[in-house]
């Protein structure tokens, strides 16, 4: 399985990755950065690829957030995921294939090296959607120049309208429901509702205190970035003043103290595992990030919204149109919205009773397991005709900085 680094990316491959060992198979996950990092805590092996400078990424996003807000940042797919990640990724990608020698490869939608990789070395290729099919299409269409530029680069035949990139099974764990009938996605679509994870003690943080529970997070990305901590501190003093406890999360890399003294009824952590929280809460208020819409909303808990960037304005949308959830429009400095989304949330019934519908028709959905079973179907001529087994999971971080390296540390057998 192969992801670019952000931690939401290779978290749409982890419910794929646990039903696969769950069946008896062995996974390694190619990626890096906070995509490892969250590979490596979910117990799965990791080969660390290449990762192209941060002077070449980094004015890529910066410029891209100063852009208008649109379903995905089309720039970031075109230069920086189709562009220098595909490029830097790509040789660490194929030399893990010649040496484990996978049935299969999977990825996620932004990760565009394995595209290249499965067809240069002929093993059959599965995507997964890492948000609705709005989301997917507008990613390949973006993708296309670029990744016919990498095709040229890695000697394949160019295919500049994007059809072999398109035509492979897509998995998704995204609901019929937050899909616009304008744009449903690619048609070789297959919906999946994730196994059910088990539900761990949530810490009691407000002894002796009976209030609703909200929780406010705005994913993994936004703590790096520019609207940390101020627009935090704007939502949570919005929804302290709600008759409500408030328990913000900012992720593994940030520091909850930078959010400065909280109000009583507030609580900052870095992570807790959000199935936990999502038993307790009556209302997240969130960035419509695609992992946090389809968890809250498979809870049966109705959202407050705040777009930022990517694809979380399609979903806000999507959520608002359903009726489980209310938008804030404005970006980061409208962040203080969010008290007023929440207290209409919560004083009006529909919204929940919206989600909870949601949350039926994706319990209607075939479970991730049976994914298995595609991926055991496409594998199979290539398993027979195998003539050696691949190394197992047990190979972990690999560092790859060139072409020549990658290919030197891999190809030999030690």
């Amino acid at each position: 399985m192969t992801s670019t680094s952000g931690a939401g990316h290779v978290g749409a491959l982890l419910p794929f990755a646990a039903a696969v060992t769950g069946a008896g198979g062995d996974v390694l996950i190619a990626t890096s950065g906070a995509g490892a990092a969250a590979a490596r805590i979910a117990g799965f092996g990791v080969i660390e690829l290449g990762r192209a400078p941060a002077s070449q990424r980094d004015h890529l996003f910066a410029a891209a957030r100063r852009e208008p807000e649109g379903n995905v940042n089309s720039r970031v797919v075109r230069e920086v995921f189709a562009g220098v990640d595909a490029r830097v990724a790509l040789p660490g990608v194929l030399a893990a294939c010649r040496r484990w020698r996978p049935d299969v490869i999977v990825h996620e939608s932004c990760e565009f090296a394995a595209v290249l990789a499965a067809e240069l070395t002929g093993v059959p290729r599965v995507r997964v959607a890492i948000g609705t099919g709005a989301t997917e299409d507008v990613i390949l269409r973006a993708a296309g120049a670029a990744l016919d530029a990498r095709r040229g680069e890695a000697g394949l035949r160019r295919d500049p309208g994007g059809a072999g990139t398109r035509i492979v099974p897509t998995f998704s764990l995204s609901p019929a429901a937050l899909e616009d009938p304008a744009m449903p996605g690619p048609s070789a679509t297959l919906r999946f509702r994730p196994a059910s994870a088990p539900v761990g003690r949530f810490p009691d943080l407000w002894p002796g205190d009976e209030r609703p529970l909200v929780h406010l997070t705005l994913g993994t990305v936004a703590p790096e970035t520019d609207p940390f901590p101020m627009v935090y501190r704007a939502a949570v003093d919005a929804l302290a003043a709600l008759p409500v406890r408030v328990l913000v999360t900012v992720g593994r890399d940030a520091d909850p103290g930078a959010l400065g003294p909280l109000p009583p009824a507030a609580r900052a952590l870095g992570w807790v595992p959000q199935v936990d929280v999502l038993t307790q809460a009556v209302a997240v208020a969130c960035h419509g990030g695609s992992g946090t819409v389809q968890l809250a909303l498979s809870a049966g808990v109705p959202l407050a919204l705040l777009p930022l960037f990517a694809d979380q304005p399609h979903n806000a949308r999507r959520v608002s149109a359903l009726g489980a959830g209310v938008a804030v429009w404005g970006r980061p400095a409208a962040a203080s919205g969010l008290g007023d989304a929440v207290a209409r949330v919560l004083a009006d019934p529909s919204y929940r009773a919206a989600a909870e519908r949601a949350a039926a028709s994706i319990r209607a959905l075939p479970p991730v397991e049976t994914a298995v079973s595609v991926l055991r179907d496409l594998c199979t001529p290539r398993r027979t005709s195998r003539d050696s087994a691949p190394i197992g999971p047990g190979l972990d971080v690999v560092e790859h900085t060139s072409d020549d390296r990658v290919g030197s540390d891999l190809d030999d057998d030690r």
